[in-house]
């Protein structure tokens, strides 16, 4: 069992900002070591997105399709993303690798289901963490998939993710 203030007490953390990926259009996320020389990690957060029907146009900014809108409907998606990552490299450039689970709430609800769900993910990514300034930078790809009783429709494939954090 994790305890959550042992989490959040460590000292090499960042606030970030994610744009697409397994945060869908946008959002903001908390990602640090488990030790202050670990390479192993975790990254959670609170993310947007949306998908939007309008007869032969359909627009999806979310990594999945949990339910196909109505012509000229909305469909807005809010997902708590956390993942547990493995830092390969030194210093300040590494392969980031890791694993993790989205759950999401969509507002679009379709017979029976209440438009709660959740998805699994791979992340694959460059990492830069600037040693003389106070940010990080990454450059990736979120790979969702189908887990049992996901409540996913299909995933859309692979999502190109990008982070700016700042170190806390």
């Amino acid at each position: 069992m994790v305890n959550v203030s042992v989490l959040f007490s460590q000292r090499k953390k960042y606030l970030g900002f994610e744009l697409a990926g397994s945060y869908g259009l946008t959002g903001l996320s908390l990602d640090s070591r488990f030790s202050e020389l670990s390479k192993f990690g975790y990254t959670v957060g609170l993310s947007y997105g949306f998908e939007y029907n309008s007869g032969a146009n359909h627009w999806y900014l979310t990594p999945v399709k949990a339910y196909y809108p109505e012509d000229d409907r909305m469909n807005r998606v809010v997902s708590i993303p956390f993942n547990i990552h493995y830092l390969l490299g030194q210093q300040k450039n590494f392969l980031e690798t890791g694993i993790g689970l989205c759950a999401f709430y969509a507002d679009y609800k379709f017979g029976n289901n209440k438009g709660l769900g959740y998805y699994s993910f791979g992340r694959i990514a460059y990492r830069h963490e600037s040693v003389t300034k106070r940010l990080s930078f990454s450059l990736g790809l979120d790979v969702p998939f189908s887990t049992p009783a996901s409540g996913l429709g299909y995933s859309i494939g692979i999502a190109p993710a990008l982070s700016i954090g700042y170190r806390l």
